[in-house]
């Protein structure tokens, strides 16, 4: 009988909780307010950390923690456990059980077919043998969610490679999903100064706040923190006309059809995880529905529409023509993460249905829209800001038609990808712009960029230095004697 050491594959992470937990942490499930299990927690390092935060927990491990009272808790945590277990039927068991313990959230993580490179393995049942005599089964990223959908009876979310939200209430589902998109914040300016608005101005503001969020007034349920405006100008309709008044029409107009734009984008990407029912939706997202489109119906064919459309790509070269931002290239359009909301809705739906796929906490620095065929990746470039030409570090690419993810590490390179006309990747607005042009003014008087194709790279770049007789002090390029 061929041995298998499962307790071989606990290890320790040097004080930093498991990526499973910290998702579960930075996307506010996990807090003080709410109670903690982790199902084959290993030597318990999660729990010991995250007691520090003020978290209550409990786990249990058949190795190290057999004893252990296995315990419902609000969110429950399995991680890394299925990929260990080399019986197909006792995988079942372990996800069915943790699933019975959840009251509010199931974390489920599972390693993927990218995390085996260099791996020693010999083929053993559906997974592999390692050299440590322990089993490991490496999944797609799609297949891994299937399995989970299927075992369980309910939709996963995908929230980063290898690392699924299960919810056990489809409302808790929906407002999760719907605070991964961020509604858009727009300041109207005021055009033109009128007694009464500047009189009442402190008395609107909170009024104003709420319509740049929303870009539509308060529903009757939402009313009540308004009720000074309504009694200073008779209703809040009445409030809203001052306000139409004194910062133009035109900016309302264009504020409903980029709030549109958000919602159809919400809209198009919960396609993909199981669209609930508009009762399902938080309170405020069914006013933003009635508002903006009449029917959660006609809300649902237009984000339909859009994200046929994705799959176009004839119309994704036409938006990225058009967008106003992005540093366009013969293959692909390249944006700073930050400008993401700035793209057209389009592309916004484009990278949005990678994301869907991939999860949100894949971290990366620049996005690349590939152009021509359906792919996006994700570039980790860590020294943005600080280098004049940062390298990438490592890239996680998403092939929407295959459904498929693959990594490269650029950490050990000696010839990484590097950037240039950083300012390209950010939104007009950006701060950084002005700053990272001057350079680019600079190093395009001296001839650096004559030859594009060699300056993509690390050692094409570095040779064009040496040849220009250049070389940077800091973010400072300056001449050297040859």
């Amino acid at each position: 009988m061929t041995e298998i050491l499962r307790h071989r594959t606990a290890i320790g992470r040097g004080g930093e909780l498991s990526l499973p937990v910290r998702a579960a942490v930075e996307a506010g499930l996990l807090t003080d307010a709410n109670t903690f299990f982790d199902y084959g927690c290993g030597r318990g390092e999660d729990l010991k950390l995250l007691e520090r935060q003020g978290v209550s927990g409990q786990g249990w491990d058949p190795n190290f923690r057999p004893d252990e009272t296995r315990a419902e808790a609000d969110v429950v945590n399995l991680g890394y456990v299925i990929n260990v277990i080399e019986d197909a039927e006792e995988r079942v068991e372990a996800i069915q059980k943790a699933w019975s313990l959840t009251k509010g959230l199931l974390v489920v993580a599972g390693r993927l077919t990218m995390d085996a490179r260099r791996l020693e393995a010999e083929e053993f049942r559906d997974g592999v043998r390692t050299s440590r005599k322990t089993f490991q089964k490496f999944y797609l990223q799609s297949e891994l969610k299937e399995w989970i959908g299927t075992v369980l009876g309910e939709v996963p979310v995908a929230v980063a490679p290898g690392i699924f939200f299960v919810f056990r209430d489809e409302e808790e589902r929906q407002a999760y999903l719907f605070r991964r998109y961020p509604r858009r914040r727009l300041t109207p300016r005021i055009s033109q100064s009128e007694a009464r608005f500047e009189s009442n101005r402190e008395l609107l503001q909170p009024l104003l706040d709420f319509l740049e969020e929303n870009a539509r007034l308060p529903g009757e349920r939402e009313a009540a923190p308004f009720e000074a405006i309504a009694e200073e100008f008779g209703s809040l309709k009445r409030a809203f006309a001052l306000i139409r008044r004194v910062t133009g029409s035109e900016t309302w107009d264009s504020f409903r059809e980029l709030r549109m734009d958000d919602l159809r984008l919400q809209f198009a990407m919960d396609r993909f995880r199981g669209r609930g029912r508009f009762s399902d939706l938080p309170a405020s997202l069914q006013l933003d529905v009635r508002e903006f489109f009449g029917s959660y119906k006609r809300a649902c064919e237009e984000s339909d529409e859009l994200l046929f459309t994705t799959g176009d790509m004839d119309a994704i070269e036409a938006a990225m023509s058009q967008s106003p931002i992005g540093k366009r290239t013969g293959s692909a359009l390249y944006i700073h993460v930050s400008a993401l909301d700035d793209l057209p809705v389009l592309l916004r739906a484009y990278e949005g249905c990678a994301r869907a796929f991939i999860g949100d906490l894949v971290e990366s620095d620049v996005i690349k829209l590939h152009r021509g065929t359906p792919r996006v990746s994700y570039l980790a470039y860590p020294d943005f800001d600080a280098d004049p030409h940062p390298r990438c570090e490592e890239s996680f690419l998403v092939k929407l038609g295959a459904r498929e993810i693959s990594y490269r590490s650029y950490s050990e390179s000696a010839n990484p990808p590097i950037l240039h006309r950083k300012e390209e990747f950010l939104r007009l607005e950006d701060e950084r712009r002005e700053r990272f042009a001057k350079l680019t003014t600079q190093e395009e008087r001296w001839g650096l960029y004559e030859e594009p194709e060699r300056i993509g790279t690390m050692k094409g770049w570095t040779e064009v230095l040496t040849e220009k007789q250049a070389v940077f002090r800091g973010r400072r390029l300056v001449r050297v004697k040859p």
